[in-house]
């Protein structure tokens, strides 16, 4: 396959998948815009909820990289049968661990919402809400492996197909539930909750048909999903659990960094927050092309064309790259600009401008870590990214946060510098790994078929 047919095809696969990120921003928008009608009490409780929520869906999201760099080496390969067995197994697990995220956050969504801090106002509200959507969550499981199969095969356009009638029924269940428009009751917070779940419901109902009706090779046997097989189950948690931990160890370290800047007061964590608002929008191209890389990787060496593996990965490289140069160029030429869409505080607009030509600094690195990151998840060397992120995010990241940021009294310019530090040392890193080519030499143990 030439350059251009490369091109071609990580393009293919990563534009829906920056479609499908870009409508999941717009409707974490949407909610905080309505909800944002309710007070400050309804935003508390479901910021603090949906934390609680992302916590316990890590472990799904690490099912899911197994999946896809299984089901992406196996559809390579044209080994459908044992693709086949790897998606039933990941729909039992996701059933499961669902069911159990479910079971044991509903009886505990007091005693949770408690350890975060809610206030007793907080906790209220926050109790019937976080248990609704703690209810949406087998859905929710369904779907983040139901689409990782998907990309896995090639398929970037129906996850971002699912996310907009997602967003469509979410954003107009809020608007009819949490307002009571017609003869519906107003329902505040608790209507949110319910319009999530009606959304998630239907979507998963999408993924499924999808699934059956796929055009990769893979079959749904509900004999395979509700039996055990443990070689398989096995496989998929070699490769996933240290995702798992890979996300645990930079979750924990935000949470860290965000408590450090908590010390520094108000301004300071919203400050953060614009910059961090604004910065999401510039790494939508670096995560469509991680995704486009995991399942280009993955089908490639499966296919035994391990050349086109690495041509792949250094073509979505330079494209990423090229794409933050922009992007942290607008950050560093128009900071003031870019603040000002955020908040019209003259207190915050000159911090948060100062903070986004810093993060501006740091584009490039993290596009490599993103997208070098992507190619070693489909190639299912994912030991390697969580000891690298262990290493830079606890080991440099933190310690450099609390040495610029608090004892040399930089404030959130050396906590931002500490963490530009940390993306270029991991992106270097990564770098080294990926032209060792030990990352394409990670063997997968053939399953029966």
């Amino acid at each position: 396959m030439g350059q251009s047919e490369l091109k071609k095809e990580i393009i293919n696969l990563s534009v829906p998948a920056i479609g499908e990120m870009f409508l999941q921003l717009a409707l974490i928008n949407a909610d905080t815009i309505m909800l944002g009608r309710l007070g400050g009490v309804a935003l508390a409780a479901a910021g603090l909820s949906k934390q609680l929520a992302g916590i316990n869906t890590i472990i799904l999201f690490a099912i899911a990289t197994g999946t896809t760099a299984l089901v992406a080496r196996y559809v390579g390969a044209k080994d459908y049968s044992l693709a086949s067995k790897v998606v039933n197994q990941s729909i039992l697990i996701g059933l499961l661990l669902g069911g159990l995220i479910f079971g044991v956050g509903f009886f505990l969504a007091s005693v949770s919402l408690k350890l975060l801090g809610a206030k007793p106002e907080v906790l209220n509200l926050g109790v019937d809400y976080l248990k609704i959507i703690l209810s949406s969550v087998i859905p929710a499981a369904l779907m983040i492996i139901g689409n990782s199969v998907l990309r896995a095969g090639g398929d970037t356009k129906s996850p971002m197909i699912v996310t907009g009638v997602i967003n469509i029924i979410n954003i107009v269940g809020n608007y009819l539930l949490i307002f009571g428009i017609g003869v519906l009751p107003k329902l505040g917070l608790i209507g949110a909750g319910v319009a999530t779940l009606v959304a998630r419901s239907v979507g998963v109902g999408i993924v499924i048909w999808r699934l059956v009706n796929n055009q990769f090779g893979i079959e749904l046997n509900y004999k395979q999903i509700l039996k055990f097989d443990f070689k398989v189950l096995k496989q998929i948690l070699r490769i996933g659990i240290p995702s798992a931990f890979e996300r645990f160890a930079f979750k924990g370290g935000q949470l860290v960094i965000m408590r450090v800047i908590a010390i520094l007061g108000t301004v300071a964590v919203a400050t953060r927050q614009i910059a961090l608002s604004i910065e999401t929008f510039s790494i939508l191209p670096s995560y469509g092309l991680s995704i486009a890389t995991t399942t280009l990787v993955g089908q490639k060496l499966g296919a035994k064309r391990d050349d086109e593996a690495k041509e792949g990965s250094l073509l979505a490289n330079k494209f990423g790259i090229l794409a933050t140069l922009v992007l942290g160029g607008l950050f560093f030429l128009f900071p003031k600009q870019l603040a000002r869409i955020y908040t019209s505080d003259p207190k915050l607009i000159p911090k948060a401008a100062l903070c986004l030509q810093i993060l501006a600094l740091a584009q490039p690195a993290k596009a490599l870590n993103m997208i070098l990151g992507g190619t070693f998840r489909g190639a299912g060397d994912t030991k390697f990214p969580m000891y690298l992120t262990f290493i830079g995010v606890w080991g440099l990241s933190l310690p450099l946060t609390y040495l610029l940021g608090v004892k040399l009294s930089l404030g959130l310019v050396g906590i931002w510098l500490a963490m530009v530090v940390d993306e270029w040392f991991r992106a270097l890193v990564c770098i080294y790994r990926f032209n060792t080519n030990k990352w394409n030499r990670v063997e997968l143990n053939q399953l029966p078929g």
